[in-house]
């Protein structure tokens, strides 16, 4: 059973202020911040049961530092990452101007 403390919670939120996009694949990395990818299309409400569209164009990389409350552009036309499991290094899955995929 959950159980939410309910008092004070206006003192226990803080603001993730960032511009509508299709976001995916949120992780918390070792030093705190929230890496995620933030793509051009249009947001929509995930749906149980059916596919994405594997090709939804190209994506950006992005750290939101809570500490400095900045968000910071890592890289572009990123696909998909992994972060190892210390937290410190990660893969890229990137598609280059001609389509083709590589990993850094």
């Amino acid at each position: 059973k959950i159980q939410i403390d309910v008092d004070g919670i206006g003192d226990r939120l803080i603001q993730f202020p960032l511009p509508f996009g299709r976001y995916s694949n949120g992780q918390w990395t070792g030093t705190g911040k929230f890496q995620y990818l933030r793509g051009q299309g249009v947001a929509r409400q995930p749906s149980v049961g059916v596919e994405e569209d594997e090709d939804q164009g190209a994506c950006c990389l992005f750290a939101y530092s809570f500490v400095r409350l900045k968000e910071e552009k890592l890289g572009e036309h990123v696909q998909d990452y992994q972060l190892s499991m210390d937290l410190r290094n990660m893969l890229l899955e990137m598609r280059g101007p001609d389509g083709e995929e590589e990993y850094q």
